[in-house]
């Protein structure tokens, strides 16, 4: 009788290749880089645990249970009993060799042969169109399942006692052989390589999702401090390049809180020094303008006059100065918030911030050109405190550099959802440009920021131009802008 024996696959099919002691040497334990050879290695000794499990299962079972020389009996009977059903309801003869193929090739894993008196008459073959899961395995699976030859199924089959079964013809004798525990264990050395394959990916898989984990929760943190969040504390676990990356970034944020913290405190110090430089140099200076007014009173000498209105200049200017510095702190301090918007007029509010101006440039002899917005309402959006200031400004600037020979051109128009005035001049020859220190206009850029308004300048030692856009209201819009 054959020994019909259930093979294992070669454990070489599924180890990997061998690393050599040096290539540990220079890994640090807690990198990421060990840790995926640590998963790969657990993984490759779950799936031979996996492969050895269910190879040892299904050998045990086959052997013990469907494979027993009892079992294939039976089976065999059973399809002796078959193919004399099949004879007599087709009325098969002996010589019909392509019927009695056809009951071969409808049943899988079987081997029959026929014998007309003592001469050897028919052999279905061995491994056609029933082998194809055998044959898939063989290609793709480096199967090593040892199925017998027909040789040997030939000899197993005179060595089992032929039936003789009644031809339409003439009596045969007859012996099938049944072997389908082949399929099985060719099913199941597929299944053991799957489950083996997926027990390795799914250990390799689970050590990438966690450490995508770790770093979409950096990626999370990191949004939250980019968004202004400064106290909250990155999170880091571990010893490897992500846990790394994590505490640097901590630290960085660490540092960077220091600083703005610096900062604030230096802003407050600074912001304490000028107001206390401003409020030490406007008290001598008011005192130094008194006298020097009681001086003028008393003085009867033409050139002592003369001193005392350059000395009377020299204070104001000093006094203009400090002036600036402390609206300057004002305006740029910590203390500097968005105004509250209210709905305005917008041409009422502009012709009342600039009549006044104009009718005391003219007064002063400038040359005022106006053009106004063709008679076209609107109402805009501004703080109409701050937006003077923006204003008195500009015209502080007009009356003090402005050249009187040539005209100053003011303008309002309404384009790009703003309603704008334009101021342009040019700057009188004589004119030291030194003496302007620029925080004026410094000023109403940072004030017209925190009414939404919009402001632009342009300077050189020919002429000045400024734009001050005040946003239009529209019907989607608010009543009231906090």
């Amino acid at each position: 009788m054959i020994d019909f024996k259930l093979s294992k696959l070669k454990l070489s099919d599924l180890t990997l290749s061998e690393l050599r002691a040096s290539d540990f040497k220079n890994i640090d334990r807690g990198s990421l880089k060990f840790g995926i050879i640590k998963a790969i290695i657990l993984g490759t000794l779950l799936a031979v645990a996996v492969y050895g499990i269910i190879n040892g299962v299904s050998d045990f079972v086959l052997k013990n249970f469907y494979a027993t020389d009892r079992m294939r009996r039976v089976r065999e009977e059973r399809l002796i009993d078959e193919f004399r059903e099949y004879v007599d309801e087709n009325e098969i003869s002996s010589d019909d060799k392509e019927a009695i193929s056809h009951f071969a090739d409808q049943r899988t894993y079987i081997y029959l042969l026929i014998y007309k008196g003592d001469e050897f008459y028919f052999s279905s073959g061995m491994y056609d169109d029933a082998a194809l899961i055998s044959i898939f395995s063989n290609l793709f699976l480096g199967g090593t399942v040892d199925h017998p030859t027909e040789e040997e199924m030939m000899e197993y089959a005179h060595k089992n006692s032929l039936v003789k079964i009644e031809m339409a013809d003439a009596p045969v004798y007859v012996s099938i052989t049944e072997f389908s525990e082949y399929l099985y264990m060719d099913v199941f050395r597929i299944l053991s390589i799957s489950l083996a394959l997926l027990a390795l990916s799914m250990v390799i898989t689970s050590y990438f999702f966690r450490v995508i984990s770790r770093i979409t929760r950096l990626a999370a943190d990191v949004n939250l401090v980019a968004d202004g969040d400064m106290s909250h504390e990155i999170y880091s676990d571990g010893n490897d390049e992500i846990s790394k990356l994590s505490h640097d970034v901590d630290n960085m944020r660490n540092t960077i809180v220091q600083t703005l913290e610096s900062e604030r405190e230096a802003r407050a110090a600074n912001t304490e020094l000028i107001t206390s430089m401003s409020h030490d140099i406007r008290t001598p200076l008011t005192v130094l303008i008194g006298y020097l007014d009681i001086m003028k009173t008393y003085s009867k000498d033409e050139q002592m006059d003369e001193y005392i209105k350059r000395s009377e200049k020299t204070a104001m200017r000093l006094k203009k100065l400090s002036d600036d510095m402390f609206k300057y702190l004002l305006v740029f301090g910590d203390s500097a918030q968005p105004s509250a918007l209210e709905e305005y007029d917008g041409e009422m509010l502009v012709d009342q911030l600039l009549a006044e101006h104009m009718l005391l440039l003219r007064e002063q002899g400038y040359d005022v050109r106006f053009s106004g917005n063709d008679g076209q309402r609107s109402r805009v959006l501004t703080s109409a405190p701050d937006l003077m200031r923006i204003i008195d400004n500009i015209f502080s600037n007009i009356r003090k550099y402005a050249d009187k020979s040539t005209p100053v051109c003011i303008s309002v128009t309404a384009t790009d959802g703003r309603l704008k005035m334009n101021f342009s001049n040019r700057v009188a020859r004589d004119m030291t440009v030194a003496e302007s220190t620029g925080i004026g206009l410094k000023t109403c850029a940072k004030i017209a920021d925190l009414i939404s308004c919009e402001f632009s300048y342009a300077k050189s030692e020919y002429g000045f131009a400024a734009t001050v856009g005040l946003l239009i209201k529209g019907d989607d819009d608010s009543d009231t802008l906090l």
